[in-house]
């Protein structure tokens, strides 16, 4: 054996002698003693005698870990407490944590809903207080949008000629949109303004129970993006609602009782705030922004005169990379590539504000990327964060596999799809805020 071999032998076998070993002793002692005490009513004060050392929060990525280290006894959760503290982790760290599933309990008659973690395949044992009854989608900052339609009687003329007036009752529908976060116990709940003008004329409550049953979100329910966390920022904070069926994108402010409203020339597939602005991509592929200040709205329509895209997507999807990039992603049908099944593609978003157009190129990989797609939500994470995730791949809801998660790898084009619930439910991707524990 070398001498720098011999180097390594000696001050491993010091290391193990002066930390491991007394550490593991000790932590075997205290488990023989749990193991041995099952019913001793002092097994937390058993459990807080452990060091706190063999605890590597560092390595504990997920923010229900660190719950259930904090959860085990006081002394725990000071520990966890002042480490979140010194550390500040979960605020640098907030653009890095994995979304997860929104799904309803196996006891859905109870109105709860509880958390999945996916890929890892566990599900939380926290249940949130939010009624699975009621249509939810939303993207922002751990946030859901409760979705509820009001009738209204609404007095018809049925005729435009003055000598053959006649008025008839008729029923018009209001969304009624509530802000609701289930991981603040603190936050009250934020009623938005009426939507009196969203509504689809075959009446969209036909047949919203049967959605309600199944979890299902119909295509006529409003997507609510918001801009801030509204706990954060009361005043300040945009919300904005992608009406896909009506072409129209409406847009209120914290405090305001009254939406904004910006119809399309074509219907809109999915909308994102990017740098101060709102950016929307329609469904012939083409790029809108809309720049709202406090007192004027200005819209610009990128490459107006001609499609992006010849033929249309199934859906269209704008996502944040973490690089700061803008991308499009588009779902293509099954037979638009001559295929037996689905593919996804990427286009980077090249701004030039000079001409006022925006380039598309397309990108052949995402790299050490991995995206998570639904109609609610669209995320960018590094997988390398996250060695269950595969690299470079797109997991996706499909409404027609309602209880299975899909995944595209970019490289090959092959499609895996996983099952997460024996329920016929549509789970909802959702990245909630964790602060730590303060």
């Amino acid at each position: 054996m070398s001498w720098t071999g011999w180097f390594w032998v000696q001050y491993l076998y010091a290391f193990w002698v002066q930390y491991l070993y007394p550490f593991w002793v000790q932590y075997s002692y205290a488990l023989t003693r749990l193991r041995n005490n099952k019913n001793d009513t002092r097994v937390s004060d058993q459990w807080a005698s452990l060091p706190i050392h063999f605890l590597i929060l560092d390595n504990l990525r997920e923010p229900t870990d660190h719950i259930r280290v904090a959860a085990v006894c006081k002394q725990w959760r000071v520990a966890a407490k002042e480490y979140n503290r010194l550390t500040q982790r979960w605020q640098r760290w907030q653009r890095e944590l994995l979304p997860m599933l929104l799904v309803p309990t196996a006891t859905g008659s109870k109105g709860k809903l509880e958390l999945y973690s996916f890929p890892g395949g566990e599900t939380s044992d926290i249940e949130l207080s939010v009624p699975c009854n009621m249509i939810s989608t939303c993207h922002g900052h751990g946030w859901l949008a409760t979705m509820d339609v009001l009738e209204k009687q609404l007095i018809v003329r049925t005729s435009k000629f003055f000598w053959n007036q006649q008025l008839e009752l008729r029923k018009q529908e209001l969304w009624t949109i509530t802000l609701v976060n289930p991981f603040r116990k603190a936050a009250a709940p934020i009623r938005l303004p009426h939507m009196d003008f969203c509504y689809h004329h075959t009446y969209a409550s036909q047949g919203l129970d049967e959605f309600r049953k199944y979890g299902l979100i119909p295509k006529h329910i409003p997507k609510v993006i918001l801009s801030e966390d509204p706990t954060l920022n009361p005043d300040s904070y945009m919300v904005v609602a992608v009406c896909r069926r009506l072409s129209t994108l409406a847009f209120t402010k914290g405090g305001r009782k009254y939406w904004t409203q910006l119809f399309t020339p074509r219907r809109v597939m999915d909308a994102i705030f990017h740098k101060s602005l709102v950016l929307a991509v329609l469904e012939c592929g083409n790029i809108l922004s809309v720049d709202i200040n406090r007192w004027s709205m200005k819209t610009k329509y990128f490459n107006q005169e001609k499609r992006r895209f010849q033929s249309e997507a199934d859906e269209a999807y704008l996502v944040e990379s973490t690089k700061g990039d803008l991308l499009h992603v588009r779902r293509l049908p099954k037979d638009d590539h001559g295929g037996s099944g689905e593919r996804f593609m990427v286009y980077k978003l090249v701004f030039n504000e000079r001409d006022g157009s925006v380039q598309h190129v397309e990108m052949k990989s995402i790299g050490d990327e991995v995206m998570f797609l639904s109609e609610n939500c669209s995320i960018s994470v590094l997988a390398s964060n996250f060695p269950q995730c595969q690299p470079n791949s797109i997991y996706y809801m499909d409404f027609r596999w309602p209880t299975e998660i899909s995944n595209f790898n970019l490289e090959d084009e092959t499609i895996t799809r996983y099952r997460y619930s024996s329920d016929i439910s549509q789970a909802l991707w959702i990245v909630h805020m964790f602060n730590g524990l303060c």
